[in-house]
């Protein structure tokens, strides 16, 4: 990926992605964007519309974004946050979507 692509995928500047290169990101953001680069969740094996939605699909959407929610939710852990304000946290997320 270049600075340019990067700087594009995360809606920030490309100054911004130069200055991460010469000096390094801080923390946080290194630590968030191998979150965002490892969780890569595999594409539904067919389309499924939200009107259509069964028990298939939403195993394999549990299946496939499994990895990338149990690493968030590790990551979040890691950072102090208990799994009950996590859990919380995420159910918040959904029901303001």
């Amino acid at each position: 990926m270049t600075e340019v692509e990067l700087a594009q995928a995360f809606g920030i500047s490309r100054r911004t992605v130069q200055n991460w290169s010469a000096k390094g990101p801080p923390a946080y953001i290194a630590e968030l964007l191998q979150l965002a680069l490892s969780s890569k969740v595999r594409a539904p094996t067919r389309t499924v519309s939200i009107n259509d939605v069964d028990d298939a699909a939403v195993e394999e959407a549990a299946a496939a974004l499994s990895p990338a929610l149990n690493s968030l939710i590790k990551s979040a852990c890691s950072a102090g946050w208990s799994d009950g304000i996590v859990a919380a946290a995420m159910r918040r997320w959904l029901e303001e979507r």
